[in-house]
Parts: C-alpha cells; structure tokens; sequence
C-alpha cells in the first residue's frame, strides 16, 4: 500500500529537483526555442503531471464511488497512514473525510484532488527509488527527459565553444588569405620587373651579337687583308733579293769596269758606270723603304688582328659564362616546377581535410536549426576562404611559371634573381604548413 501510495506523490518534488528543473528549463530556452515541457493537443496546453493526475481522479472516483459504506476502501487508507510519518493527521483528514463525502455532498472528484495533492506533497520524494510505480512513471519520465535535455545543453555548449573556436581559426585564415594575396601582387610586381629586365638583359645580348658578328666579319677582312700584304711582301722580298743579285753583280761588273778602267783609264766611261751604280743604288733604296713601309703596315694590322681576336675571345668567354647562368636558371625552374606541384598537391590534401572537416560539422550540427545556421555560414565562409587560398597559391604558380618562361627565354639571370625566388618559395612554403597545421587542427 506505501508503495500504491507514494506512485501518487511524485509531482511535487524537492527543492533541489525543482531548482534544477527550472535551470534546465532556462538553458533548453535559452539554447533551443523549439523544446517545451508540454504537450499541445489542439488548442489546450497539458502538463504530463496533471494528466496524470487528471487519470488518477477518474480511477479514484471509481473506486471511491460505492453504494454503501462498507465497500468504501477505509482499510487500504488506515495501511497506508500507518506508515507515514503523519498517522493521525492522514487518518483525521482523509479517512474522517472520505466518510463526510459519502453521507454528505458525494463529491468524490473534490476528495480525489486532495489526496492526490496531499500525498504528492508528503511522499513525493518516495519516487526516485521507485520508478515502476505507476504514479512514479511521470516523475521519472519527467527526470529522465531533463538529464537527456541537460546532455544535450552541455553538448550544445561544447559545438557553441568549437564553433567560437573555428571563427577564429577562419578569422586567422582571412587574415592569412589576406597576407598572401599581398604577397602575391607584390611577386606579381616582382615577376614583372624581372621579366621587363630579362628583356633587356635579352636585348643587350643581341646587340652584343651583334657587335661580336661585325668584329668576326672585320677579322676576317683583316685575315684577308693580311694575307694579300704577306703575298705582297713575300713578292717585294723576292724583288729585294732579285735587286740584291743585280746590285752585286753589278759590283761585280764595276770591279771589272774598275780594272778595265784603270787600264783603259778612259774617263768617260767611268762615269756612265757610276751613274748607272748610283742609280741602282737609289732604286735599292727605295725599295727598302717600301719594305719599311710594308712591315710597318703589317705590324699594326697583325695588333689590331690580335686585339680583334682578343675582344671576340673575351666576348666568347662571356657568351658561355651567360649561357651556363642560363642554364642554371633553367634548372632552378624545374626546381621551382617541382616544388609548386608539391604545393598544390598539399593544398589538395589540405582541402580534402577541410571537406571532411565541413561534413563532420554539418553532421553534428544538423540536429539544431540555429546551430545549423550558424555552422552552415561558418563552413560557406570557410569554403570561400580556402577556394581564395587556392586561386591565390595557383596565381602565385602562375607567376612562377611566368618566371621560369622568362628565364628560359633570356641567356642570362644573375644570383640576385634566384635568391628572390627562393625567398618567395620558402615563404610559401611556409604558409602553406601554417594552413595544414590549422586544418589538423580544426580536424581534431
């Protein structure tokens, strides 16, 4: 019978169930609109509680309700008040008053209403420990519904702290985004010097060709040159050496004319031979002038020969050492190539993460609206924030590109360039490992 009993006194609950009732209550408001602690039939709102003590009523009413007095239930209620720690006060009032009602008014519904009231009151806190009762079922219904409520509260708060948590990490991702698109135009500016000067480095190259083509196309006309004056000299030599001949053979002949003089002493031939010795004498002399002439005129084309040769070997020298910088600029291209795509790949894995990421989210958030709301913006602004990085490393890939196309269209790029360029791909790369760490950890 305590047991029948307490079923009925669970609606009134302890100060500590109430006060913490009602600071569930204020949390489920506060964090879930659509959640009520009522059950809305048409136009009428029904507490469990009172439903349940409207069935109680009517069963108490039907029970109570018997033609005569000894079919009244005075023993089950005596038990009962036995029991409690009330005796004479629950037999004074509801035994004493079930008699009244039955020789007096009959209203068994008002005498129903009491004691449901009255034992909630007195054993209300009989139900925890016993949920199978059947009065106790609302109660611990009622219980049950606020713990889960209250999970779900606490739950709420931990998405409301991650969804802080990823605002921050979007605000960090905007503020990056917006670090490297600087980045970015000031490489694009960069990009665009270098190739202005690769075009004029590119220029000035093929205007030294062509001053190398004219200098190769004077040294050979100083070869030929040279070698008609060498045919000349070596011919004048062979006149020298033909006049040589002569003028000894004519000393010869004047030793002779000499003898024959001076036994002849015949003056005047003597001096036709002097005359024709004197003026094979000058012709001698002049041809050794021309001789002179001749070699000194050699000896200056053979100096502006080998300075000619000088000048085309030091500007071969430089060709060479231009295109192993070209070549070496090439290299470093395909280095960079390389490098770009592993960045691209890494940013395909960092987006991977970030879509699963945005579906874990999207799962744990589609219970609430509000919350769905909120994360459903927080994952578009994040998805428009990833989308910028990734247009932004691809421009910068762009750039890279563009560089490495002026550098192989150019002979020539000094150390300064490829240290710019490697600043700019270790500062990427830098970046980069700043967006995966992030995402690791917004995956976590």
């Amino acid at each position: 019978m305590r047991t029948w009993a307490a079923s009925f006194t669970l609606a009134a609950a302890s100060q500590l169930e109430l006060a913490m009732e009602a600071r569930a209550e204020a949390q489920l408001r506060m964090l879930q609109p659509e959640i009520s602690f009522t059950n809305v039939i048409g136009d009428a709102v029904f507490d469990p509680l009172q439903r349940r003590e409207q069935d109680f009523v009517s069963k108490c009413v039907h029970v109570v309700n018997v033609p005569d007095q000894h079919s009244l239930p005075l023993a089950a209620i005596m038990n009962v008040c036995d029991k409690t720690d009330v005796v004479v006060e629950c037999k004074a009032r509801w035994r004493e008053s079930l008699l009244n009602t039955f020789e007096g008014s009959k209203d068994y519904q008002k005498w129903c209403h009491g004691f449901y009231g009255w034992f909630m009151v007195k054993l209300g806190q009989l139900c925890p420990t016993q949920c199978g009762a059947h009065a106790c079922a609302p109660h611990c219904d009622f219980a049950k519904q606020i713990s889960h409520l209250l999970v779900e509260a606490r739950r709420l708060e931990s998405l409301q702290l991650n969804v802080a948590k990823e605002k921050k990490l979007i605000a960090q991702d905007s503020s990056l985004l917006s670090v490297l698109s600087s980045r970015v135009s000031n490489l694009g500016q960069k990009a665009t010097q270098r190739r202005t000067e690769v075009e004029l480095k590119s220029r000035d190259l093929q205007q030294a060709q062509r001053v190398l083509n004219g200098l190769k196309s004077r040294s050979r006309t100083s070869m030929q040159t040279a070698k008609s004056t060498a045919l000349a000299l070596r011919k004048l030599h062979k006149q020298l050496a033909a006049a040589t001949a002569q003028l000894q053979k004519a000393r010869f002949q004047l030793d002779a004319t000499g003898l024959e003089l001076e036994d002849r002493k015949d003056a005047m031939q003597v001096t036709t031979e002097k005359e024709e010795v004197e003026a094979l004498q000058s012709q001698i002399m002049q041809l050794q002038e021309k001789v002179k002439t001749l070699k000194v005129s050699v000896a200056e084309q053979e100096k502006a020969v080998t300075g000619i040769r000088h000048s085309a070997r030091l500007k071969r020298e430089a060709m060479k050492t231009q295109r192993v910088t070209a070549q070496t600029a090439n290299k470093a291209a395909e280095v960079q190539d390389v490098k770009v795509v592993k960045l691209r790949n890494k940013l395909r894995m960092a987006k991977r993460r970030a879509s699963a990421v945005q579906h874990k989210l999207s799962d744990t958030v589609g219970e609430q609206d509000k919350m769905r709301k909120v994360l459903n913006a927080a994952t578009k602004l994040y998805d428009k924030n990833v989308v910028q990085l990734s247009k932004n490393v691809e421009s910068l890939a762009a750039s890279f590109e563009l560089a490495r196309d002026a550098k192989a269209s150019a002979t020539s790029f000094d150390d300064a360039d490829f240290g710019v360029l490697q600043n700019l791909e270790v500062e990427l790369r830098h970046e980069s490992r700043k967006l995966l760490r992030s995402m690791r950890k917004e995956r976590q």
